[in-house]
């Protein structure tokens, strides 16, 4: 879009500067510019009429509703001077009531100035550079965003409603890890990116998220509050990312894929970790159950409540394993059974054989001698069990 010259504060002596003098003493009472000019003020109503050739479907759109809005009876598409224009700003003589179209660098300052004093009553000393801009401003701003509305506003909110939500997700930077305590993981901190690093169109480029400079609402320079309309960096940053869209959106699955299976783990890990409670507190008010009957069936039988660990060997703890089990259950023991585990239970207190002895010796036992037959059978089963690394 074509960019806006500042006004003159008063017209030289080019070729476009004096053919409008000329036109303009043509269309004035006066017969003289320093008196004509002084006739004429600006209306402060302006158009954007690109060049037919360059924008022909814009142009006549444009055209057709300068023609139903201007009081200028005729449109070339030129300045008051001849000279081709796509800034049309209206003048009012207000002598004769004739309407003329000047262009941005024939929009002289007095023009406005005298506009500006009219509208506010200061004097024409009064009014600034900074006024004369403002108003220009003002005017122009709202015809620069209505014309790129006009040519790309439908494209553009298209592309930004499906990328918005992808953007904020994806155009961010990591500040540091959190630790996530319903997936049990650390993750990534992230804050929305707002400014792009590296350079546009490298590989390493970053960019800024699209929705924080356009509408974001913590933004203070969101560029639909400033402009009306995206800049030219947002708007090709926005097409690039719009084309990448379906290789966002596949990263996008695939982490929400991968995050919805921690949780179905994490959740079944912990229903896991609850019934592994639930049967380890059944397992311990039965084996307290168990203890109880046990120690009523032992005083039945006329014995102390007993553990297989106080066996000597292997064999003797799987057969008072087996007891214990068999006197819970509630089942009656053989005589045999009996006189087994009352031998087991009581503590032999002869002295070790020969026989076990010599044995401990080929074993390679070098610490004291065993003083009972148990001790030795006790520590001849510690010894095999640790050659068979148990």
């Amino acid at each position: 879009m074509e960019e806006l010259v500042l006004p003159k504060r008063a017209l030289g002596n080019g070729k476009w500067d004096r053919m409008l003098k000329k036109r303009m003493v043509e269309l004035s009472v006066a017969d003289n510019y320093e008196e004509a000019k002084h006739e004429w003020v600006a209306t402060g109503r302006i158009w954007y009429i690109p060049f037919l050739g360059d924008y022909a479907e814009d142009g006549n759109n444009y055209l057709n509703e300068f023609n139903a809005e201007s009081n200028c009876t005729h449109h070339t598409g030129k300045c008051l001077c001849g000279h081709r224009i796509v800034w049309h700003f209206e003048i009012h003589n207000t002598e004769n009531d004739n309407y003329e179209i000047v262009g941005s660098d024939h929009i002289e300052s007095y023009l406005i100035i005298r506009e500006i004093s009219e509208r506010t009553g200061l004097s024409e000393d009064e009014i600034t550079d900074e006024m004369i801009e403002e108003w220009l401003d003002t005017r122009v701003k709202s015809l620069k965003a209505q014309w790129w509305w006009d040519r790309n506003g439908e494209l553009f909110e298209d592309m930004f409603n499906t990328v918005k939500e992808i953007d904020l997700r994806f155009n961010v930077r990591e500040t540091g890890t959190y630790y996530d305590y319903e997936l049990a993981m650390n993750r990534p901190k992230t804050k929305i990116r707002k400014r792009g690093t590296g350079q546009f169109g490298d590989y390493d480029y970053k960019m800024a998220s699209i929705v924080w400079r356009w509408n974001h609402p913590d933004n203070p320079k969101a560029q639909i509050n400033t402009t009306g309309y995206p800049n030219d960096r947002l708007y090709q940053d926005l097409i690039i990312f719009y084309s990448q869209v379906q290789d966002f959106r596949d990263r996008m699955q695939k982490e929400d894929d991968f995050l919805e299976k921690r949780r179905e783990e994490i959740q079944n890990g912990r229903e896991q970790t609850r019934r592994n409670e639930a049967i380890r507190l059944a397992d311990s008010m039965r084996e307290a159950r168990n203890d109880d009957s046990f120690a009523e069936a032992c005083e039945f039988y006329g014995i102390e409540p007993f553990s297989e660990d106080i066996g000597s060997n292997d064999w003797e703890r799987r057969f008072l394993r087996d007891v214990r089990t068999r006197i819970i259950d509630g089942k009656n023991l053989s005589d045999k059974q009996m006189q087994v585990l009352q031998r087991i239970l009581t503590p032999n207190n002869d002295p070790p054989t020969e026989k076990q002895l010599n044995f401990l010796n080929r074993l390679g036992y070098d610490g004291e001698q065993p003083n009972t037959k148990t001790e030795a059978s006790r520590l001849i089963d510690g010894i095999m069990k640790e050659r068979r690394g148990e």
